[in-house]
């Protein structure tokens, strides 16, 4: 995490997975406008699920 995007997805499916190496992230989704943050450590090969919800969007 020091500024620089690693990966960017546009227009993309309800669920993606990707594949980063170790580290720290900023995660940032945006729908209708609407951006949501999360920060996620990123260590070995487990797994870290970061759920984004907007309100009226099911």
């Amino acid at each position: 995490m020091q500024g620089r995007p690693v990966l960017e997805l546009l227009d993309v499916d309800p669920m993606v997975n990707v594949n980063l190496p170790d580290g720290r992230y900023r995660v940032m989704a945006s729908l209708h406008g609407q951006t949501e943050t999360r920060l996620v450590k990123v260590r070995g090969r487990a797994g870290e699920n970061l759920p984004f919800h907007w309100k009226g969007q099911s």
